[in-house]
């Protein structure tokens, strides 16, 4: 079973996978070296030339900045390696975080029509079932300030503001053209849980979550 993270930057969804994986069965896909990164992202590109290629050149058609499609194509490759090895350990209950839909936000950074990101979406190989991680925008971005890590700011500062508010207005097609799919989700609300607290850490909200993701698989 693979159970996929997805949320806009600052939701936590990094921080509840791990928390998930480390209180249950569940295991937390990592690319463990630059070899097995390769390995997995040739597999992947073998088993499906087709998505491959497409996933390839939305990358480096969609932006005209050399250093930001580099920048994606880095992502998106990484993306691709942790998929195949999920699905390689698909006999097992694992959790892809940043796998290939958290691309999508990576691929998308202008205003995108639903029709486009309905096709991008239909073109993905799909887990069994997909968790959305929301929080605020004011939330979101005060996480992001806390880390002092903001996607995309070496881009510019500017740029990295722009990029978000895109990324939030591309969220809301996304996430209702995710309705219409044969995806099993699971929604999780981080808004009231602060990165390492004892509530996000809780064995009331992990055994929660995992008897969805139970749930979700036996239907």
């Amino acid at each position: 079973m693979i159970v996929e993270f997805y949320g806009l930057p600052g939701a936590c969804k990094t921080t509840i996978a791990k928390s998930l994986a480390k209180n249950t069965d569940f295991h937390y896909i990592r690319l463990n070296s630059q070899l097995e990164a390769i390995y997995f992202l040739l597999l992947f590109m073998l088993m499906r030339p087709y998505q491959s290629i497409y996933l390839l050149i939305k990358a480096i058609f969609k932006t005209f900045n050399f250093k930001l499609v580099r920048y994606k194509l880095v992502l998106l490759r990484l993306s691709m390696a942790r998929y195949q090895k999920a699905y390689f350990l698909r006999r097992k209950d694992v959790i892809l975080d940043e796998g290939l839909f958290q691309r999508i936000v990576t691929i998308y950074d202008t205003k995108t029509d639903r029709k486009e990101l309905s096709r991008f979406i239909r073109n993905m190989p799909k887990p069994d079932t997909l968790v959305l991680v929301h929080a605020g925008s004011d939330i979101r971005r005060s996480r992001m300030h806390k880390r002092e890590l903001i996607p995309r700011e070496k881009f510019g500062v500017q740029y990295a503001k722009n990029w978000i508010r895109t990324i939030e207005k591309n969220n809301l097609i996304i996430e209702n053209i995710l309705r219409e799919l044969s995806v099993k989700i699971v929604k999780v609300d981080s808004r009231r849980s602060e990165e390492h607290t004892s509530e996000l850490q809780s064995h009331s909200f992990i055994s929660y979550a995992v008897f969805c993701l139970k749930k979700k698989k036996n239907q």
